[in-house]
């Protein structure tokens, strides 16, 4: 198998992760797991992945003011996702309805792919560059990393079905976001690069960050400290933390 078609298949990680999500009943008890989950997830994603690579690829490409460049490239996302907000539609502050939760669920899981895409493209470049100077080291990579995208997909794809209730329509969207993993290799083998820019990264990784902030703070946050389900929004937060760091360990 070539190293582009391992890429492919990382993608799919993703779409398992949402399979999964599946198996588990719909309630509002699993409404409010998942948006604990979503915000345990990407805090660890956060923590253990991109803030220190993001730190390297700035202090590579900016190296006078490494720690200043990070912060304001972060601030720069956030402040990307914040417009974003604003025109995106079907989004409600009031969760008075159902219908006004399922809105915001796909709101929060629009905002969250598209934070997600950038990192899926970074992702799926490195890979394929590492498959293609070594195939064994490049499936191991593979597992470590699919491994972290299966609580990714099983975070977009809780979002996107609560607020579809289609389990059909929730697959395809996951996976159409998956393929930007894929798109990254296949940018890469196109250009013909022998590397990803470490300036592209920098800046990509840093803008991603301050995405994920945005929705961790502006959009997790408040709905997990007025949830009325505590023990359950621990619940979630708790297994965001092991499942990430599992995935840490065995990749």
């Amino acid at each position: 198998m070539s190293a582009l078609w391992i890429t492919l298949l990382l993608s799919l990680f993703m779409v398992v992760g949402a399979i999964i999500i599946f198996f588990t009943k719909n309630n509002e008890k699993f409404v409010t797991f998942s948006i604990s989950f979503a915000a345990s997830v990407m805090a660890m994603m956060i923590l253990t992945d991109l803030w220190l690579e993001s730190y390297e690829a700035v202090k590579t490409s900016f190296p006078s003011f490494p720690v200043i460049t990070q912060l304001a490239f972060i601030f720069l996302g956030f402040l990307l996702l914040f417009g974003l907000d604003q025109w995106i539609p079907d989004h409600e502050d009031d969760l008075s309805t159902h219908q006004d939760d399922a809105k915001n669920l796909r709101h929060i899981g629009v905002i969250s792919a598209i934070a997600l895409i950038l990192h899926n493209m970074i992702e799926g470049a490195a890979i394929y560059l590492l498959a293609r100077e070594n195939m064994q080291l490049g499936w191991i990579a593979t597992l470590g990393v699919g491994l972290h995208n299966l609580p990714l997909g099983m975070v977009l794809a809780s979002m996107f079905y609560q607020a579809s209730l289609n389990k059909g329509k929730t697959l395809f969207l996951i996976f159409l976001i998956s393929l930007s993993t894929f798109g990254g290799g296949l940018g890469l083998s196109l250009l013909q690069l022998e590397s990803i820019p470490v300036m592209f990264e920098a800046v990509t990784l840093s803008i991603t960050i301050g995405m994920l902030l945005f929705i961790i703070l502006v959009e997790l946050l408040p709905k997990i400290v007025h949830t009325e389900h505590k023990s359950i929004t621990v619940s979630g937060l708790v297994c965001g933390v092991i499942i990430m760091l599992l995935a840490s360990l065995i990749g």
